[in-house]
């Protein structure tokens, strides 16, 4: 289903900082980065992102998946490209400097807006 948006909530690692073990020794809480991501997937753990593990090779089918953005510019998910920049949680802009506070453009292969040129999808 090329255009699903597939949140892995399974996996995700509820961990707190303050966290214990039964004995009472404190457990690590570092989240955990998943061995491959795609090159644009920015993973920023000190921003208290939840870990997920991304999808298997087959999940789209041998082709390109992207990850998709909640407002905390954590990755939420994953879909199959091209997804519209919207529904991966970023807004198009215009390619110019400053358009884009975050300075994380996707890949126009991924994301998607629209066939007009000059225009990027900023991901948080």
């Amino acid at each position: 289903d090329g255009g699903t948006i597939v949140p892995d909530s399974s996996r995700l690692d509820s961990a707190s900082p303050d966290s214990s073990s039964l004995d009472g020794s404190a457990t690590d809480s570092t989240p955990t980065v998943p061995d491959v991501l795609p090159p644009d997937a920015k993973i920023d753990t000190d921003a208290g992102c939840p870990s997920i593990v991304q999808p298997p090779p087959s999940f789209c089918d041998g082709g390109t998946m992207a990850a998709t953005y909640d407002s905390n510019a954590c990755i939420n998910g994953f879909a199959c490209a091209p997804v519209i920049c919207s529904l991966a949680g970023g807004q198009c802009v215009g390619l110019a400097p400053g358009s884009c506070a975050s300075n994380h453009y996707g890949d126009a292969r991924k994301y998607d807006c629209g066939g007009g040129l000059g225009v990027g999808c900023c991901l948080p």
